[in-house]
């Protein structure tokens, strides 16, 4: 079986204000609508979890739109982790019509949408995850998801992939001075830096899927 890490940069505060528990329909329907890391995800995540007592995935969604985690299985925290990746990959899907645009935001928003403006989260970096799938890939990625932060939104701990692990800006500032501790291995450590230099320069957080 191979393994590989995905990273995303995120502003996670914007996550935590204005999509977990944001009632927004524009990101229900911009990420139920369309495919993601996954393709077909509600169908992929239907087929993978299909005999076990895990939410459904579109369910999965409009609870974390809602911000109600009703379930509590650890085959639903997988499935909220995996629809919560589908929502950092279409990093600009947070929509508003312009009458809508929360105050504390309008200057960060773009507007050139007739209709509605958009407020980005971040984004996909760069797909190295192959320097993390070797035979060395659990040594390499074992520091990165125990350090920091595995379950930041209230969903159940998943107890099999994916795993997650969000690194705060003020942390990402830290690590690029040294992360020797990391016990990285040459090839993730030139990744996990090219990562490091374009979550920084945005002045982002980083988001990593290991599955």
């Amino acid at each position: 079986m191979s393994y590989s890490v995905t990273a995303y940069r995120v502003k996670w505060e914007h996550v935590e204000k204005y999509v977990f528990g944001s009632n927004n329909n524009y990101i229900f329907s911009w990420v139920n609508n369309y495919g993601g890391p996954l393709g077909d995800w509600k169908k992929v995540l239907a087929d993978l979890f299909k005999g076990t007592k895990s939410i459904t995935p579109k369910k999965a969604l409009e609870e974390i739109i809602s911000g109600n985690i009703s379930k509590t299985n650890p085959s639903s925290g997988a499935i909220y982790l995996y629809v919560l990746e589908n929502i950092l990959y279409w990093g600009n899907c947070i929509r508003y019509r312009k009458a809508d645009v929360p105050k504390e935001i309008e200057h960060l928003v773009d507007n050139r949408h007739s209709l509605t403006s958009s407020l980005s989260i971040g984004g996909k970096l760069k797909d190295e995850s192959n320097a993390f799938n070797t035979i060395n890939s659990i040594k390499a990625v074992e520091q990165l998801f125990i350090l920091f932060e595995t379950n930041p939104l209230p969903f159940p701990m998943p107890d099999d992939f994916p795993l997650f692990s969000l690194i705060r800006y003020e942390q990402l500032i830290e690590l690029k001075k040294d992360f020797s501790h990391l016990n990285l291995y040459e090839e993730a450590n030139i990744v996990f830096e090219k990562w490091l230099d374009e979550t920084i320069l945005k002045q982002q957080d980083l988001v990593l899927y290991y599955y």
